[in-house]
């Protein structure tokens, strides 16, 4: 079965996905002007902004609303044309990686991670949900979706967790940038794993 392809679905979402880009940039603000100082910060986030509309139309289709993996490619997007601003203003990735660190930490901080995530409280249908998405993920029905399997947890140790055997984000990013920034991809994850989220 082929599925069709929607060659307009982030252009035609443009002011949305950049009203979310400053929406992200206030979360990021702070930590900037930390490390360094306000003028910095605002050229820097000036930047990031004109480099993720740029990205808006290389990102590719995988399913659009229907596909739960689109927000999570259009998030690491925002991260890429964060690290290309930096980059432009002689900043390393490692600081990259851990601006965006801190600025996650402090999301995930102000949620009450006492509160499971939305679903939690029916675990057998949230885990038969994420179950159907690594099954559907295995017929590849977009080039350039993930590709995994869901793996059960023992309830202790983890919960669940996936496998990844096609990683598209990693691809994107190789195209886009040198291998320095992929590893901060993987970073930003680690707030959210660190304090339960």
């Amino acid at each position: 079965m082929k599925y069709p392809i929607d060659k307009n679905y982030y252009i035609s979402r443009k002011p949305e996905l950049l009203k979310k880009f400053d929406e992200e940039c206030q979360l990021w603000k702070p930590v900037i002007v930390k490390q360094y100082w306000e003028e910095l910060a605002g050229g820097i986030l000036w930047e990031a902004r004109k480099e993720f509309e740029s990205l808006i139309p290389q990102i590719p289709y995988i399913g659009g609303d229907a596909n739960r993996r689109t927000e999570t490619f259009i998030e690491s997007v925002k991260y890429l044309a964060f690290y290309r601003a930096m980059k432009k203003h002689g900043k390393m990735a490692e600081e990259t990686g851990r601006i965006l660190y801190d600025a996650l930490a402090s999301r995930v901080d102000k949620i009450k991670q006492t509160t499971p995530p939305k679903g939690w409280e029916d675990r057998a249908k949230y885990f038969k949900e994420r179950r159907k998405g690594a099954e559907e993920s295995q017929e590849r029905r977009y080039p350039g979706d993930y590709v995994y399997k869901f793996v059960p947890g023992d309830g202790k140790k983890f919960d669940y967790g996936y496998d990844y055997s096609d990683a598209p984000l990693s691809i994107f990013f190789i195209r886009r940038t040198p291998m320095s920034s992929c590893p901060f991809t993987a970073t930003s994850t680690t707030p959210h794993v660190a304090r339960g989220g």
